[in-house]
């Protein structure tokens, strides 16, 4: 297993739960991802008793979608 030092203290959020409690959709997640308003470094993969998952720093994530979506509003 990777180690993140600033991620595994913090926190993290399966992917799946991310785009259920955000109501982001998979392809807007990888549309923004993609423009590099999500950092690359911030999506990590962990064997999970099902398979691998993927995850994400909670409090970094969270915040960063609620201030892209306030920008997209603001500047559409």
């Amino acid at each position: 297993m990777l180690y993140y030092p600033d991620i595994m203290t913090e926190g993290k959020i399966t992917k799946k739960k991310l785009l259920r409690k955000t109501g982001i959709s998979y392809g807007q997640f990888y549309r923004w991802k993609r423009k590099g308003l999500i950092p690359d470094n911030w999506l990590f993969h962990e064997s999970t008793r099902t398979g691998q998952e993927s995850f994400l720093p909670e409090k970094k994530i969270i915040p960063r979608i609620e201030k892209i979506r306030e920008l997209k509003e603001e500047y559409t």
